[in-house]
């Protein structure tokens, strides 16, 4: 007899690739594949058995994620690698001289939808260059209140909106262009490309991301 546990086993990795596949079509599959006939209702409970797995995985990564920041701390000396939210002060703004920073975020792709928030600049060769990455539960003011962090921290730095993003959404807001910062970039392209790179590893667990992403920035800086 072949029961659901069985078969949640032989799809488990077609099921990770294709969350989204049709109960109708895994049916076709269970029957091709396994010779098996089973209902619309099986299906699903195969499907449900496969994904409480995965988030059960999901949760396992989330507890390691300390032993992954000592691990990297030992490893990649003078690297700075946080924990925790901490909103930037006067103090360490000498780190961040660059004229042009992109700020934005995109959504992870595993089940608990967390939200991935970079910034990004344009290095010597005028390509992108993230500067800094972090992972949050939500984009809210604690972790990413551009506008309050804009006006009261660095109150003297231009601010520019997308003006592709002002164009979809069109309101009162407007973009404009000063004369401060001396660059053509009116769009945030740099963060969007650097998303999509990113897009394959927004799939996995947090920490095999996360290391994913790090070698994939070391290895485009070397």
């Amino acid at each position: 007899m072949v029961t659901a546990a069985m078969i949640a086993q032989h799809f488990k990795a077609t099921i990770k690739d294709h969350p989204k596949m049709k109960l109708k079509e895994f049916q076709r599959r269970c029957a091709s594949e396994m010779h098996v006939n089973v209902t619309i209702n099986y299906c699903y409970r195969v499907k449900k058995i496969v994904k409480e797995k995965m988030v059960g995985n999901h949760k396992e990564k989330f507890g390691l994620l300390w032993d992954y920041a000592h691990e990297l701390r030992s490893k990649m000396t003078g690297s700075t690698i946080k924990m925790v939210v901490q909103r930037v002060i006067a103090d360490s703004l000498t780190h961040f001289k660059r004229p042009l920073i992109g700020l934005d975020g995109c959504f992870l792709k595993c089940p608990f939808k967390n939200e991935f928030l970079t910034a990004v600049e344009r290095d010597a060769n005028n390509q992108m260059f993230p500067i800094a990455w972090a992972v949050v539960e939500v984009e809210r003011t604690d972790s990413w209140g551009l506008e309050i962090a804009i006006s009261d921290i660095l109150p003297r730095v231009e601010h520019k909106n997308c003006v592709r993003h002002v164009f979809a959404n069109w309101s009162e807001r407007k973009a404009f262009l000063g004369t401060t910062c001396k660059s053509d970039i009116v769009n945030n392209n740099l963060c969007e490309a650097f998303n999509s790179s990113i897009i394959e590893a927004r799939f996995k667990s947090i920490i095999r991301m996360l290391e994913d992403i790090r070698t994939k920035m070391m290895t485009r800086i070397v």
